[in-house]
């Protein structure tokens, strides 16, 4: 049988804008347009989330656990840009909060430093006053999970390592600051189609990078929104390949992000009984914009 962790979501990811308060940012230049991602204190968003583990399958016919059901966890986010603060005695940063709400009520939250260079947008460090990371179902009686042949404790930890969630903290309650050395590239400036960029580089303890696919509209509020797809790239068992059963794109337009969209396929389950492996099982995630107010 499998439990739901209520833990909290914490995406950097929700604050990219398109806008024009010149006062707060630096501006980077594409072909004859300017682009700026403002960080302003006040801009506020709100987010459903959806996540599934599913598509459980035995090795065989033996007497393996069967994880016949899929498992869904259901959230709101509320993301705001709450104030400035100056850090390592001279970075002056935004501070994004996030708080994520489960069906049960149950809210957990945290907050997240951010810096617009020249270059581009960068994560300088978080802390987590409302512990945890992201709502993940939980296997009864799992001993691991394996991803491209890279063994984790839990279902959370995997996606605690794809970074698309507040990573290296999971149920802790501390008001510490966490800081990232170096800073992490949230987005590359200026925004060019097939530009990849490094944000973790190999053997910490696998590399990501990101490159801009391209644009494409989505459905919003009755409207359709032109936005920008930017793709994670993953090689986790480190064959200088980008990993293809991987997939996250996020969409962002001028009102920031509106969508990600995940997909993990292949996730090998293991037991003390069956240490290689005993099934596979699938998992995907939708966040997508539902208000804001910028």
């Amino acid at each position: 049988m499998f439990k739901i962790i209520k833990v909290l979501f914490l995406s950097f990811m929700l604050l990219l804008l398109f806008s024009c308060n010149k006062d707060d940012n630096p501006i980077a230049e594409k072909g004859n347009d300017l682009f700026i991602y403002p960080l302003k204190v006040g801009n506020s968003w709100g987010y459903n989330r959806h996540f599934a583990t599913f598509n459980y399958r035995p090795l065989d016919s033996l007497d393996y656990p069967r994880y016949d059901d899929s498992v869904h966890y259901y959230s709101k986010i509320a993301v705001e840009v709450v104030r400035k603060e100056t850090i390592l005695n001279s970075v002056e940063t935004f501070v994004i909060r996030s708080i994520e709400t489960s069906l049960s009520t149950q809210s957990f939250w945290s907050e997240h430093y951010y810096k617009n260079q020249s270059d581009g947008l960068y994560l300088y460090a978080y802390n987590m006053y409302g512990g945890g990371g992201n709502g993940l179902p939980k296997l009864a009686g799992i001993n691991k999970v394996v991803l491209n042949g890279k063994e984790f404790n839990s279902v959370s930890e995997v996606f605690q390592s794809l970074d698309i969630i507040l990573p290296k903290t999971y149920s802790v309650y501390s008001d510490s600051i966490n800081y990232e050395d170096p800073p992490k590239k949230i987005i590359n400036y200026p925004l060019e189609t097939n530009v990849i960029w490094i944000f973790r580089p190999p053997n910490q303890p696998f590399a990501i990078s990101k490159r801009l696919l391209g644009e494409e509209p989505i459905d919003y509020d009755s409207q359709k929104i032109q936005c920008y797809k930017v793709e994670w790239l993953y090689d986790i068992d480190g064959n200088n390949e980008w990993d293809k059963n991987i997939s996250v794109i996020d969409f962002i337009s001028d009102k920031g992000l509106m969508k990600r969209k995940l997909f993990v396929k292949d996730l090998v389950i293991t037991t003390s009984e069956s240490p290689d492996g005993n099934g596979y099982f699938d998992s995907a995630e939708e966040i997508t914009l539902t208000n804001t107010n910028l």
